[in-house]
């Protein structure tokens, strides 16, 4: 199928906020879990998880922005997807959240890469963008299941 450049760039806008709303969903929900740890387990949450899950989120929203402005068009900065667990759910769950939030932003990411719109509408950077966040998100599931052995340990 092929778009035109406004129908491209409104799916690349759209898909990439919601992308970047469930990354920030999954930080929101990695901060609960953060709360409930020991300082051994939340350091290691932080730096398996917390910080490549900001840089995936970063990187997408540094992309989209900058090529909204290189095509003359506004991106708004998306609102975090909210995990309705509270603090008593336990650190294992808010975990098991954020890795479906990641989920769901990768698929996303995924299926715009598939749609071929950002190669239609010719920005190699935002295409870029789009791949190093992808690669930052691919191990965070073999990650997240190694720190949860460790919890409560």
């Amino acid at each position: 199928m092929t778009y035109s450049s406004h129908e491209g760039y409104e799916r690349i806008f759209s898909d990439s906020a919601e992308a970047a709303s469930s990354l920030l969903g999954a930080i929101e929900a990695l901060g609960t879990a953060y709360e409930a740890l020991d300082e051994h387990a939340a350091d290691e949450l932080e730096s398996q998880l917390y910080g490549p899950i900001g840089l995936a989120a970063k990187t997408l929203l540094a992309s989209v922005t900058a090529f909204a402005g290189r095509c003359g068009e506004a991106f708004e900065r998306p609102v975090a997807k909210h995990f309705a667990g509270g603090r008593e759910d336990g650190a294992r769950q808010h975990v098991d959240a954020a890795l479906a939030f990641v989920g769901e932003a990768d698929e996303i990411l995924a299926e715009l890469q598939d749609s071929l719109i950002p190669v239609e509408v010719g920005d190699a950077p935002l295409r870029e963008g789009l791949a190093a966040t992808r690669r930052t998100l691919a191990p965070l599931p073999q990650a997240a299941r190694e720190l949860e052995r460790t919890l409560g340990r």
